[in-house]
């Protein structure tokens, strides 16, 4: 009985979506995302040797956001002249604007008394602000969209924070606490970063002008800060070893041309679409 019953509205959720298609209409799309974010770190050998690192590797950390999206969608009926039983059934273009969490996690391998030791650090700033512009194909009378975003993300926080811990505690204990950015490197540092995004969107139509929306994305962030900002006790350790070998890098005032924290996200889309 009950699923006889889930079948048949599964059938009328699926179909409606022709009743109430969205095609030439202005839209406008609350969007939750939640997923995961994988920072890739690509840094010189020489660069590392003024950190007197040996290898520098990412980790996985949580990330969520929001996002406002206003466009307008043309049929291909009309646009292309194509016919109305054409898989291809609409396209967008829509401007946004959203705000997130970020994430960045390094596993930096750095001697220490002769010694190797994993320093291991996550970092989360909030807020995160997205601008760009995304460009949407829709399949199967407006029931599928596939779209690609391209705009920048621009890091807000002065004061992120962070978790430390490494495979020495007796050298770097455990620890969390705040990374202050202060003024002078606030003018030096880079907060822009670029990201190309596509996704894969699935719509429910809840009555003529709402549509739930269902999906997933991927995306990759281009970034790179110029300079690095590290937590006091790895300053303090990373003072140590420069002395030691004879290091002339000051890592507030001294740039990394060569280090990027680029960084792989992906996730699930849940929201809400009105026509306006």
């Amino acid at each position: 009985m009950y699923k006889k019953l889930f079948l048949v509205m599964f059938i009328v959720i699926f179909n409606g979506v022709t009743l109430f298609a969205f095609s030439d209409a202005w839209v406008l799309n609350l969007k939750a995302e939640v997923g995961g974010s994988y920072t890739i770190p690509s840094i010189s050998q020489s660069d590392l040797d003024k950190l007197c690192a040996k290898e520098m590797t990412g980790m996985l950390g949580f990330v969520a956001g929001g996002s406002l999206e206003v466009g307008y969608i043309w049929s291909t009926e009309k646009a292309f002249k194509m016919d109305s039983d054409n898989p291809f059934s609409a396209i967008g273009v829509f401007f946004n604007i959203g705000i997130s969490q970020g994430y960045a996690g390094q596993v930096t391998t750095a001697e220490n008394n002769g010694n190797e030791i994993d320093v291991f650090v996550n970092v989360y700033y909030t807020p995160v602000i997205s601008l760009g512009v995304t460009g949407k194909c829709y399949f199967f009378n407006d029931r599928m969209a596939v779209g690609l975003h391209l705009g920048t993300k621009i890091i807000c926080d002065t004061s992120p924070e962070y978790e430390l811990y490494s495979t020495d505690a007796n050298v770097i204990p455990a620890e969390v606490g705040t990374i202050i950015v202060d003024s002078q490197m606030m003018s030096t540092m880079n907060p822009f970063m670029f990201s190309i995004k596509p996704s894969v969107e699935y719509f429910v139509p809840l009555n003529r002008n709402v549509e739930l929306n269902l999906g997933g994305y991927v995306a990759f962030n281009l970034y790179s800060p110029k300079y690095i900002t590290l937590p006091s006790s790895v300053e303090g350790m990373l003072a140590a070893e420069q002395e030691k070998k004879g290091v002339d890098f000051n890592a507030k005032e001294d740039p990394l041309n060569s280090y990027f924290i680029n960084s792989f996200d992906f996730g699930i889309i849940l929201g809400l679409n009105f026509r306006l």
